[in-house]
């Protein structure tokens, strides 16, 4: 899941029901500022926790203090503020104060840090500890084993609802300190953001219990604070006692229970693998590997912006905080003096002021002399609950994920590091762009011209992965970085592919597929309940709830609906793509790759007939044993067993897959020219001998992608729904569009957005044997009517969503 992402950018809290009435603003560095929307975020990343009570702007901040482990004395304050260092502008500056301090590749250092003394006792033994490799340290036991019958399974409430999954993460942080038990806060007085007045007389923190660094969770994520160079763009350096360090974090915090659910929810999601060192590895990966921020690389990562902190802006003069949504990190800090907290930041619930047990709090504090207006942090989780929280959120959520934790209802947010335009722009065959429409090649004739026809029918222009796909399949780079164009084309027009679409070629008994879904999901029970049995609608709600392989809006790709339209209009309503990016990793899970392999084995146009080879075959044979090992074909299948339909042989039930989907048949006079999958996944053109040309079927958001990438596709904006005041945004996952697809228009087309191969597939499949031609369902969120017509008994002609809702 590495590919376009670099890094947690932002995590930020957004309590709900707390803030100011500024709306959140986002800096970005001056040479982005042309930049729109989505990469002003996607370049900035930063991992802020912004309460909605805030009232403020999120700001980007970046400031990394690290503490270093050999000062003196660590006067921890009596509830006063300590007087800041003498160097240190009462201005803001930020500069001065670091004149003289060591430089780190070329970047300024913070003064010497020094812990506080109920620590720094402590310390000695434990730090020379962490400085050997992690196989020769010891560590606490495991969760399971310290608190033996802990159910650390996610329900099925839990894996449809990320706030429900959240909610669990946080009574499973059994390392959560108590108010006034193990620490103490003063909040002081409350101020509006813009609003610049110290309002507190004391620290925040006035007291900390002196047991809690003896936690080594506690301990070992306060190891790692100094080892960042706190300025944003100076390149860091790791040494080999710091990945030490980072390593055994990471091993200590994975023998803690939020930890262990964090991993089971993934490996049920299908995100993460079931082992658990490969998964520890992909969260080191995901928080210490280092990526790039304004320009320069190297210089930040996700642990760094969270947890620590960066300064930014020193180069040019105008010093801002970043990330530090830590409260320990505040609370290290502010006991040495380079904090000044400044009140905190009133809530947009007038009368719902913070006290000393609150736990979401959003504040305005100095670091080092450097303002930061408004900042949200959870006060006294533990280090294992705040990465499972946030990792949770990036892999599961988008950008803005309301959750419930513990008596707060909050909003994660989560940005990206993703550079999109150096992807999609490498390839010009595949500019796909900004968003901006490409220029259309005119008609759906002529662009086909000189193109081979196939069975007598013009053949649509070669077809081309990706540059974020073609990335991974094919072999060749060019010096200037990007990608080589497809060479030559096959028969039927499918470019040459390496290594990838070379073993698709093979006889399907010689090709690797992925884990059974049966032995990676131990435990998972597929088999239908006697409502499902009885209500169609309940068994094709159970196929939402498994598709494991679904996307999620706004993480693994991005739409923009444009303005609405009755279905007779044919003005144009979109200025854009109605897909502006889709994730480097899509097209890297088996079964949508090996879906997409399928598209370019039909001639378009209706009344040709299609010709299949062999290597087209194996294709087809080789797609329906990659999604005969998902979860939602397997239960399609007990449930057409248990319903009389199918055999209870799996093999026979494949192949009746396979002939329901792939075997041809006659539309329109002709023989052979048509398929389901053809008609219902990749679409016709018909018309074309009468001169009446019609698009029909395509009802696959996948195929309408990647055609749009290229250009073939022209958006014309969303059917209006039949209620009004609900039209649909970017979270919408059943969509009713109007679009040309080579020049050729679809008044009206729905289609489900996200959703995997197999599920589609699976769904199609059940309302064919078990419904009817209309059948009134529920699918997550949405009541539809999928639509199945028939050809014959025996075959689909036709099959997709209407929304009814």
């Amino acid at each position: 899941m590495e590919g376009l992402i670099k890094g947690l950018a932002k995590a930020a809290i957004d309590a709900l029901d707390g803030g100011d009435d500024e709306a959140p603003r986002r800096q970005r560095p001056a040479e982005d500022a042309e930049e729109e929307g989505r990469e002003d975020r996607d370049r900035s990343t930063w991992a802020e926790v912004v309460s909605d009570k805030k009232g403020g702007e999120p700001e980007e901040e970046r400031r990394g203090s690290r503490p270093s482990r050999q000062g003196e004395g660590w006067e921890r304050a009596d509830g006063r503020k300590q007087q800041q260092q003498q160097h240190t502008s009462a201005h803001g500056g930020g500069q001065s104060q670091y004149e003289g301090d060591d430089r780190r590749d070329g970047g300024s250092r913070l003064p010497q840090q020094q812990a506080p003394a109920n620590w720094r006792q402590q310390q000695s033994e434990a730090w020379n500890a962490y400085k050997r490799p992690p196989s020769e340290q010891e560590y606490s036991e495991d969760a399971g084993r310290i608190h033996q019958g802990l159910n650390l399974e996610p329900t099925r409430e839990e894996l449809n609802s990320l706030s429900e999954a959240c909610g669990r993460l946080w009574e499973l942080d059994m390392n959560r300190l108590v108010p006034g038990k193990d620490y103490r806060i003063d909040c002081g007085e409350g101020k509006k953001v813009y609003q610049k007045d110290d309002m507190a007389y004391g620290n925040l923190f006035s007291w900390l219990g002196d047991d809690v660094f003896t936690k080594p969770t506690y301990s070992r994520f306060c190891a790692l604070l100094d080892n960042y160079n706190p300025h944003q763009g100076y390149k860091e350096v790791v040494t080999q006692q710091e990945k030490h360090e980072e390593v055994a974090f990471i091993e200590e915090i994975a023998r803690t229970a939020p930890i262990k659910y964090l991993h089971q929810y993934l490996v049920m999601k299908g995100v993460a693998s079931q082992d658990y060192d490969d998964f520890k590895t992909m969260l080191s990966s995901l928080w210490f590997n280092l990526y790039g921020r304004c320009g320069n690389s190297s210089c930040s990562s996700a642990f760094e912006h969270v947890f620590v902190g960066e300064i930014k802006g020193e180069r040019q003069g105008e010093n801002e905080v970043s990330g530090f949504h830590n409260w320990i990190q505040f609370y290290l800090e502010e006991a040495k003096g380079n904090v000044d907290y400044k009140g905190y930041i009133f809530p947009r619930r007038r009368g719902e002021s913070p006290d000393s047990e609150t736990q979401l709090l959003t504040v305005q504090f100095e670091w080092h002399g450097v303002l930061k207006s408004v900042s949200s942090s959870l006060i006294g989780v533990s280090p294992e609950f705040e990465l499972a929280l946030y990792t949770l959120c990036f892999y599961m959520g988008g950008e803005d994920n309301r959750v419930n934790i513990g008596p707060y209802t909050v909003n994660v947010k989560c940005y990206r590091m993703v550079d999109l335009l150096r992807v999609y722009l490498e390839d010009e065959s595949w500019e796909r762009a900004d968003g901006r429409k490409q220029q259309q090649h005119g008609g759906g004739q002529s662009q086909h011209e000189g193109d081979d026809r196939r069975g007598g029918g013009s053949r649509l222009p070669q077809q081309q992965a990706p540059a974020n796909r073609r990335q991974q399949q094919e072999g060749e780079e060019t010096d200037d970085g990007g990608w080589e164009t497809v060479g030559e084309k096959k028969k039927h027009g499918r470019p040459q592919q390496s290594e990838a679409w070379n073993a698709y070629k093979r006889p399907p008994s010689e090709q690797e597929y992925s884990e059974d879904a049966g032995r990676i999901h131990q435990g998972l029970n597929l088999e239908p309940t006697r409502e499902e049995l009885n209500s169609l609608s309940e068994a094709c709600s159970r196929l939402w709830e498994l598709d494991m392989n679904r996307l999620v809006p706004g993480k693994d790709y991005r739409i923009d609906c444009g303005e609405g339209k009755k279905v007779y209009q044919k003005d144009d309503m979109a200025y854009g793509n109605l897909f502006s990016w889709l994730g480097d990793d899509v097209f890297t899970k088996p079964t949508y790759s090996r879906f997409y392999v399928l598209l370019d084995n039909y001639n378009p146009h209706q009344g040709y007939k299609e010709v299949v080879t062999q290597q087209e075959k194996h294709e087809e044979v080789a797609f329906i044993e990659e999604i005969a090992r998902t979860v939602p074909i397997k239960y399609l299948h007990q449930y057409l067993v248990m319903k009389g339909v199918a055999s209870q042989d799996y093999d026979d039930f494949k192949t009746m897959l396979s002939s329901l989907w792939f075997n041809l048949y006659g539309r329109c006079g002709n023989s052979s020219c048509s398929s389901a999958f053809e008609h219902v996944f990749v679409g016709e053109i018909k018309g074309e001998r009468q001169g009446e040309n019609e698009v029909s079927g395509f009802h696959n958001w996948i195929q309408f992608y990647l055609e749009e990438a290229k250009g073939n596709v022209d958006y014309k904006g969303y059917i209006f729904p039949r209620r009004r005041g609900e039209s649909p945004d970017s979270e919408t996952q059943l969509l009713t569009v109007q679009f040309e697809w080579h020049g050729v228009l679809k008044s009206v087309s729905s289609s489900l957005i996200g959703v995997s191969p197999e599920f589609e597939l699976a769904l199609y499949t059940l309302c064919f044997y078990i419904g009817g031609e209309d059948n009134r369902v529920n699918i997550g969120p949405y009541t539809v009517n999928v639509k199945c017509y028939r050809m014959g008994n025996n075959k689909i002609g036709s099959a997709f969503p209407i929304a009814e809702n």
